[in-house]
Protein backbone atom coordinates (compact mmCIF):
# COMPACT_ATOMS: atom_id res chain seq x y z
CA UNK A 1 0.00 0.00 0.00
CA UNK A 2 1.95 3.06 -1.18
CA UNK A 3 -0.03 5.49 0.92
CA UNK A 4 -3.19 4.46 1.07
CA UNK A 5 -3.43 3.53 -1.91
CA UNK A 6 -6.11 0.78 -2.49
CA UNK A 7 -3.85 -1.58 -4.84
CA UNK A 8 -1.53 -1.36 -1.85
CA UNK A 9 -3.55 -2.14 0.62
CA UNK A 10 -4.09 -5.44 -0.89
CA UNK A 11 0.09 -5.42 -1.25
CA UNK A 12 0.26 -5.02 2.18
CA UNK A 13 -2.36 -7.75 3.28
CA UNK A 14 0.08 -10.03 0.87
CA UNK A 15 3.53 -9.30 2.32
CA UNK A 16 1.76 -9.28 5.72
CA UNK A 17 0.29 -12.89 5.17
CA UNK A 18 3.48 -14.11 3.98
CA UNK A 19 5.52 -12.71 6.79
CA UNK A 20 8.15 -11.22 4.39
CA UNK A 21 9.63 -7.77 4.34
CA UNK A 22 11.48 -6.98 0.73
CA UNK A 23 13.35 -3.93 2.20
CA UNK A 24 16.34 -6.04 3.23
CA UNK A 25 18.20 -5.05 6.72
CA UNK A 26 21.36 -5.58 7.90
CA UNK A 27 21.48 -9.20 6.86
CA UNK A 28 21.71 -8.05 3.85
CA UNK A 29 24.10 -5.03 4.22
CA UNK A 30 21.67 -2.54 5.03
CA UNK A 31 22.07 -0.55 7.50
CA UNK A 32 18.86 -0.10 9.83
CA UNK A 33 17.53 2.04 12.79
CA UNK A 34 15.09 0.45 15.05
CA UNK A 35 11.68 1.45 15.38
CA UNK A 36 9.39 0.86 18.03
CA UNK A 37 5.86 1.48 19.73
CA UNK A 38 3.25 0.89 21.99
CA UNK A 39 -0.55 0.67 20.77
CA UNK A 40 -1.91 1.78 23.62
CA UNK A 41 -6.05 -0.24 24.60
CA UNK A 42 -8.85 1.11 24.38
CA UNK A 43 -9.30 2.59 21.10
CA UNK A 44 -12.30 2.19 19.39
CA UNK A 45 -11.94 1.46 15.14
CA UNK A 46 -14.91 0.25 13.06
CA UNK A 47 -12.53 -2.63 11.05
CA UNK A 48 -11.49 -4.52 13.58
CA UNK A 49 -13.27 -7.61 13.83
CA UNK A 50 -12.02 -9.52 16.82
CA UNK A 51 -9.30 -8.43 18.33
CA UNK A 52 -6.72 -10.55 20.17
CA UNK A 53 -5.92 -9.91 23.54
CA UNK A 54 -6.00 -6.22 24.78
CA UNK A 55 -4.34 -4.97 21.53
CA UNK A 56 -6.49 -3.31 18.60
CA UNK A 57 -3.76 -4.63 16.16
CA UNK A 58 -1.30 -7.43 15.86
CA UNK A 59 0.98 -6.27 13.34
CA UNK A 60 2.79 -3.24 12.12
CA UNK A 61 4.27 -2.69 8.69
CA UNK A 62 6.14 -0.07 7.06
CA UNK A 63 6.30 0.68 3.04
CA UNK A 64 8.80 2.28 1.19
CA UNK A 65 7.97 4.38 -2.12
CA UNK A 66 8.70 1.74 -4.45
CA UNK A 67 6.42 -0.42 -2.02
CA UNK A 68 8.97 -2.52 -0.37
CA UNK A 69 7.84 -3.38 3.20
CA UNK A 70 9.14 -4.62 6.15
CA UNK A 71 6.87 -6.06 8.96
CA UNK A 72 6.51 -7.09 12.52
CA UNK A 73 4.41 -8.60 14.71
CA UNK A 74 2.82 -6.65 17.69
CA UNK A 75 3.60 -8.21 21.61
CA UNK A 76 1.79 -9.06 24.03
CA UNK A 77 2.10 -5.89 25.81
CA UNK A 78 0.91 -4.23 22.59
CA UNK A 79 4.29 -3.06 22.26
CA UNK A 80 6.67 -3.83 18.85
CA UNK A 81 10.27 -2.98 17.36
CA UNK A 82 10.97 -3.51 13.55
CA UNK A 83 14.67 -2.42 11.71
CA UNK A 84 13.83 0.26 9.21
CA UNK A 85 16.94 0.80 6.38
CA UNK A 86 17.66 3.87 6.70
CA UNK A 87 17.94 6.97 4.21
CA UNK A 88 14.43 5.95 2.96
CA UNK A 89 10.74 7.43 3.32
CA UNK A 90 8.20 5.17 4.78
CA UNK A 91 4.30 4.99 5.76
CA UNK A 92 3.49 2.84 8.78
CA UNK A 93 0.48 1.24 8.83
CA UNK A 94 -0.98 -1.82 11.36
CA UNK A 95 -3.24 -4.55 10.77
CA UNK A 96 -5.33 -6.65 12.80
CA UNK A 97 -5.65 -10.55 11.70
CA UNK A 98 -3.97 -8.88 7.95
CA UNK A 99 -6.81 -6.71 7.23
CA UNK A 100 -5.97 -2.74 7.48
CA UNK A 101 -6.66 -0.93 10.53
CA UNK A 102 -4.74 2.18 11.03
CA UNK A 103 -2.21 4.80 8.97
CA UNK A 104 0.53 6.83 11.56
CA UNK A 105 -0.34 10.30 10.89
CA UNK A 106 0.80 13.30 12.48
CA UNK A 107 2.06 16.83 12.68
CA UNK A 108 4.22 17.97 9.31
CA UNK A 109 5.29 21.01 10.75
CA UNK A 110 4.07 23.71 13.27
CA UNK A 111 0.97 24.82 10.74
CA UNK A 112 -2.27 22.14 10.54
CA UNK A 113 -1.19 20.32 8.31
CA UNK A 114 -0.65 16.68 8.84
CA UNK A 115 1.48 13.89 7.15
CA UNK A 116 1.20 10.02 6.94
CA UNK A 117 4.85 10.12 5.60
CA UNK A 118 8.84 10.31 7.60
CA UNK A 119 12.30 9.80 6.40
CA UNK A 120 14.68 7.67 8.15
CA UNK A 121 17.86 8.68 8.85
CA UNK A 122 21.44 6.56 9.96
CA UNK A 123 21.97 6.92 13.32
CA UNK A 124 22.53 4.95 16.62
CA UNK A 125 19.51 6.16 18.34
CA UNK A 126 15.54 4.38 18.60
CA UNK A 127 12.81 6.36 16.93
CA UNK A 128 10.37 5.54 19.76
CA UNK A 129 6.82 6.23 18.82
CA UNK A 130 5.55 6.02 22.43
CA UNK A 131 1.87 4.98 23.16
CA UNK A 132 0.22 5.03 20.04
CA UNK A 133 -3.61 5.62 19.83
CA UNK A 134 -5.82 4.26 17.34
CA UNK A 135 -8.70 6.77 16.63
CA UNK A 136 -10.90 5.48 13.27
CA UNK A 137 -8.24 4.62 10.40
CA UNK A 138 -6.05 6.75 12.63
CA UNK A 139 -2.95 5.99 14.49
CA UNK A 140 -1.69 9.03 16.61
CA UNK A 141 1.61 8.37 17.85
CA UNK A 142 2.65 10.08 21.40
CA UNK A 143 5.86 10.92 19.57
CA UNK A 144 6.13 12.87 16.20
CA UNK A 145 8.90 11.00 14.15
CA UNK A 146 9.65 13.75 12.51
CA UNK A 147 11.28 15.25 15.72
CA UNK A 148 13.69 12.22 15.99
CA UNK A 149 15.33 12.48 12.42
CA UNK A 150 17.25 15.28 11.10
CA UNK A 151 17.18 14.66 7.25
CA UNK A 152 19.79 16.95 5.85
CA UNK A 153 22.02 17.17 9.27
CA UNK A 154 22.24 20.61 10.14
CA UNK A 155 21.25 20.33 13.34
CA UNK A 156 17.70 21.08 13.03
CA UNK A 157 15.35 18.35 13.60
CA UNK A 158 12.86 17.32 10.26
CA UNK A 159 9.49 19.33 11.94
CA UNK A 160 11.36 22.17 12.82
CA UNK A 161 13.41 22.18 9.73
CA UNK A 162 12.11 24.78 6.71
CA UNK A 163 13.65 22.54 4.07
CA UNK A 164 14.30 19.23 5.77
CA UNK A 165 16.24 17.11 3.05
CA UNK A 166 18.33 20.78 2.25
CA UNK A 167 17.63 20.63 -1.34
CA UNK A 168 17.01 24.75 -1.17
CA UNK A 169 13.55 24.20 -1.84
CA UNK A 170 11.57 24.69 1.41
CA UNK A 171 9.23 22.00 2.66
CA UNK A 172 5.75 23.98 2.01
CA UNK A 173 6.76 24.48 -1.47
CA UNK A 174 8.05 20.86 -2.46
CA UNK A 175 6.15 19.23 -5.33
CA UNK A 176 4.26 15.91 -4.84
CA UNK A 177 3.49 15.69 -9.10
CA UNK A 178 1.20 12.59 -8.36
CA UNK A 179 -0.45 13.43 -5.07
CA UNK A 180 0.40 10.17 -3.45
CA UNK A 181 2.12 12.03 -0.01
CA UNK A 182 5.90 11.17 -1.21
CA UNK A 183 7.73 14.07 -2.22
CA UNK A 184 9.59 13.92 -5.67
CA UNK A 185 12.61 13.60 -3.98
CA UNK A 186 11.33 10.59 -2.71
CA UNK A 187 9.16 9.10 -5.45
CA UNK A 188 11.09 10.36 -8.90
CA UNK A 189 7.42 10.21 -10.68
CA UNK A 190 7.80 13.55 -12.67
CA UNK A 191 6.66 12.34 -16.52
CA UNK A 192 10.23 13.08 -17.91
CA UNK A 193 11.63 10.58 -15.80
CA UNK A 194 11.72 6.96 -16.75
CA UNK A 195 10.86 5.53 -13.40
CA UNK A 196 7.51 6.62 -13.01
CA UNK A 197 6.45 5.15 -10.02
CA UNK A 198 3.76 3.74 -11.80
CA UNK A 199 0.16 3.17 -9.66
CA UNK A 200 -0.82 6.78 -9.97
CA UNK A 201 -4.45 7.05 -9.99
CA UNK A 202 -3.95 11.22 -10.08
CA UNK A 203 -5.17 12.75 -13.87
CA UNK A 204 -1.88 15.10 -13.48
CA UNK A 205 0.01 16.68 -16.92
CA UNK A 206 2.92 18.82 -14.45
CA UNK A 207 6.29 18.00 -15.72
CA UNK A 208 8.00 20.59 -13.81
CA UNK A 209 10.20 20.15 -10.62
CA UNK A 210 7.66 23.32 -8.73
CA UNK A 211 8.22 25.90 -11.34
CA UNK A 212 5.84 27.22 -13.67
CA UNK A 213 5.24 26.07 -17.19
CA UNK A 214 4.99 28.78 -19.21
CA UNK A 215 1.90 31.08 -18.17
CA UNK A 216 0.98 27.44 -15.87
CA UNK A 217 1.59 26.55 -12.92
CA UNK A 218 2.26 23.82 -10.98
CA UNK A 219 -0.12 22.50 -8.21
CA UNK A 220 2.60 21.05 -5.82
CA UNK A 221 0.59 19.25 -2.82
CA UNK A 222 -3.12 18.23 -2.43
CA UNK A 223 -4.90 16.24 0.84
CA UNK A 224 -6.28 13.68 0.90
CA UNK A 225 -3.53 12.23 -1.25
CA UNK A 226 -4.23 10.66 -4.58
CA UNK A 227 -5.92 7.56 -3.96
CA UNK A 228 -5.81 7.25 0.02
CA UNK A 229 -8.54 5.20 1.70
CA UNK A 230 -10.02 5.36 5.02
CA UNK A 231 -9.97 9.06 5.39
CA UNK A 232 -11.66 10.79 7.98
CA UNK A 233 -15.66 11.55 6.65
CA UNK A 234 -15.24 15.74 8.18
CA UNK A 235 -11.50 15.73 6.46
CA UNK A 236 -10.76 19.33 4.59
CA UNK A 237 -9.45 19.24 1.35
CA UNK A 238 -6.31 21.14 0.40
CA UNK A 239 -5.21 21.96 -2.52
CA UNK A 240 -1.46 23.61 -2.75
CA UNK A 241 -0.42 25.80 -5.88
CA UNK A 242 3.18 27.37 -6.84
CA UNK A 243 1.52 30.89 -6.95
CA UNK A 244 -0.32 33.47 -5.40
CA UNK A 245 -3.79 32.28 -5.87
CA UNK A 246 -6.93 34.35 -7.24
CA UNK A 247 -9.68 34.10 -4.79
CA UNK A 248 -11.96 34.72 -7.35
CA UNK A 249 -11.71 32.16 -9.27
CA UNK A 250 -11.59 28.98 -6.38
CA UNK A 251 -15.38 28.09 -5.82
CA UNK A 252 -15.73 27.75 -9.71
CA UNK A 253 -12.41 26.17 -10.36
CA UNK A 254 -12.85 23.21 -7.24
CA UNK A 255 -15.30 20.53 -7.50
CA UNK A 256 -15.85 17.73 -5.83
CA UNK A 257 -18.35 14.69 -6.47
CA UNK A 258 -19.13 11.42 -5.01
CA UNK A 259 -19.66 8.29 -7.48
CA UNK A 260 -22.93 8.90 -6.79
CA UNK A 261 -22.77 12.49 -8.36
CA UNK A 262 -23.75 14.01 -5.32
CA UNK A 263 -21.96 17.74 -5.38
CA UNK A 264 -19.44 18.80 -1.80
CA UNK A 265 -20.70 22.12 -0.94
CA UNK A 266 -17.42 23.72 0.06
CA UNK A 267 -16.43 26.83 2.49
CA UNK A 268 -13.07 27.86 0.65
CA UNK A 269 -10.29 29.57 2.53
CA UNK A 270 -6.82 30.33 1.93
CA UNK A 271 -4.09 29.82 3.95
CA UNK A 272 -1.21 32.66 5.13
CA UNK A 273 0.77 32.03 2.42
CA UNK A 274 -2.57 32.44 -0.20
CA UNK A 275 -1.01 29.58 -2.55
CA UNK A 276 -2.91 26.99 -0.61
CA UNK A 277 -7.00 26.82 -0.42
CA UNK A 278 -9.02 24.72 2.24
CA UNK A 279 -12.47 23.14 1.64
CA UNK A 280 -14.15 22.93 4.77
CA UNK A 281 -17.51 21.23 4.63
CA UNK A 282 -20.82 21.54 6.74
CA UNK A 283 -22.09 18.10 5.80
CA UNK A 284 -19.87 15.16 6.21
CA UNK A 285 -18.72 13.07 3.38
CA UNK A 286 -20.74 9.59 2.87
CA UNK A 287 -19.25 6.65 4.68
CA UNK A 288 -17.31 4.35 2.22
CA UNK A 289 -17.78 6.33 -0.78
CA UNK A 290 -15.18 7.10 -3.40
CA UNK A 291 -15.02 11.34 -4.46
CA UNK A 292 -12.89 13.28 -7.08
CA UNK A 293 -11.25 16.29 -6.43
CA UNK A 294 -11.36 18.48 -10.13
CA UNK A 295 -9.39 21.87 -10.44
CA UNK A 296 -10.50 23.45 -14.01
CA UNK A 297 -9.99 27.03 -14.23
CA UNK A 298 -7.98 28.11 -10.70
CA UNK A 299 -6.16 31.49 -11.62
CA UNK A 300 -2.99 32.70 -10.01
CA UNK A 301 -3.16 36.64 -9.04
CA UNK A 302 -0.89 37.64 -11.67
CA UNK A 303 -3.53 36.21 -14.36
CA UNK A 304 -1.40 33.21 -15.20
CA UNK A 305 -3.27 29.95 -14.95
CA UNK A 306 -3.51 26.77 -12.87
CA UNK A 307 -3.10 23.10 -14.25
CA UNK A 308 -5.86 21.21 -14.54
CA UNK A 309 -5.78 17.85 -12.34
CA UNK A 310 -8.19 15.21 -11.21
CA UNK A 311 -7.48 12.96 -8.21
CA UNK A 312 -9.80 10.85 -5.91
CA UNK A 313 -10.04 9.43 -2.54
CA UNK A 314 -12.23 6.66 -0.90
CA UNK A 315 -13.48 7.43 2.97
CA UNK A 316 -14.10 5.32 5.37
CA UNK A 317 -16.11 3.69 8.13
CA UNK A 318 -19.00 6.02 9.96
CA UNK A 319 -17.29 5.74 13.43
CA UNK A 320 -20.71 7.38 15.25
Amino acid sequence: MKKLYIIFVLFLFVCACSGSGSLGGTEFGNPTRELTGTVVSGATNALVKTVSASCVADSVIITDAAGATVSASLESDCSFSLDAPVGKSYLLSFLSNNSFIANLIFARDSTSIETTIFHVVSGTGVINLGNITLIGSRAIPGTNPLTQNDRDGNGINDFDDDDDDGDGVSDDDEEDCDFDGFWDDDDECLSDDSSDDGDDSSDNDSSGEGSSQGSVANILQVYPYSGDTLVSLDEDVLVKANCTLDETSIEAAITIQSEFNDVVICDFSLGSSDSRVQCEHEVTFDPLTEYTVSVDGLRCLNGDSVEVINWSFTTGFDED
